[in-house]
């Protein structure tokens, strides 16, 4: 009878991970574990360290998307593992300059993953590589969310180191600037001015940081009314209020128009 509902249990994961995109080769550890969990949670506190290393970096592979209740479990009685697993699994991923972003969004916006990301996200950010692809732009933002939200204290001791690097990109920069007017704002006022004045790529880097899912908190954090108006003011020269019939804009700087509209 425990045979025949294990191979049940393994028939509704194996439909539940079906239509997933990922490793095969990944996929009967994967089931396994899920069985295991459904059967006995507690057998997950006699499993020997290293192995329940290797787990969480199978499962890391794989991804979240599915949710995988074992791991939940395991971040809860041992966030530690988990985490440290987590940042050694990013930092290889950006040497490869592969990110999965259920891993990332998973570990900072899922609740049960909470201490998971409080240990290990500080860690993932001191080490992110000054120079990245533009489409990972959003995992460096949901990094910076999480930390503002949750860690500004780590934050702080960061931002100088980073914002001195002279090889940073661009997007990186502003994405930074913004960090620092969320948690010392006074001080980063005229450095996002000073950024934003001549660049209409570094203007859409600021509003790629505050526009984004409207069930996240933004984070243009000033309320100095001067402040925000020397910033529509100079963000504004850069602009062309051009568009097309339905709202397409046609040129960076329609775009632009578009986004500082929504700002004010």
């Amino acid at each position: 009878r425990d045979v025949e509902r294990s191979r049940g249990l393994g028939d509704v994961y194996k439909r539940q991970y079906a239509n997933s995109k990922r490793p095969w080769n990944h996929f009967p550890v994967i089931i396994g574990l899920e069985v295991l969990f459904d059967e006995s949670p507690k057998a997950f506190t006699s499993i020997e360290e290293e192995r329940l290393k290797s787990f969480v970096a199978t499962q890391l592979a794989y991804g979240l998307e599915e949710k995988p209740t074992w791991l939940a479990y395991l971040a809860h009685i041992n966030p530690q593992l988990v985490s440290e697993v987590w940042v050694r699994f990013m930092l290889a991923s950006f040497k490869r300059v592969q990110l999965q972003g259920a891993n990332i969004s998973g570990i900072c916006d899922w609740p049960e993953y909470r201490e998971v990301a409080l240990i290990g996200v500080p860690q993932v950010l001191e080490k992110y590589p000054v120079k990245s692809r533009v489409d990972q732009l959003g995992n460096l933002r949901r990094l910076l969310y999480f930390a503002i939200q949750n860690l500004p204290e780590k934050l702080q001791p960061m931002l100088k180191n980073k914002l001195n690097s002279k090889s940073m990109d661009a997007g990186q920069r502003i994405y930074w600037i913004m960090t620092g007017l969320a948690i010392d704002t006074p001080a980063h006022e005229n450095l996002l001015i000073a950024e934003v004045t001549t660049s209409q790529t570094k203007a859409n880097y600021f509003f790629q940081f505050i526009e984004h899912n409207s069930n996240e908190n933004n984070y243009i954090p000033s309320t100095s009314a001067m402040f925000l108006s020397r910033l529509v003011e100079v963000i504004a020269t850069n602009t062309n209020p051009e568009i097309e019939n339905g709202g397409h804009t046609t040129s960076r700087s329609g775009e632009l128009w578009w986004s500082l509209r929504r700002l004010i």
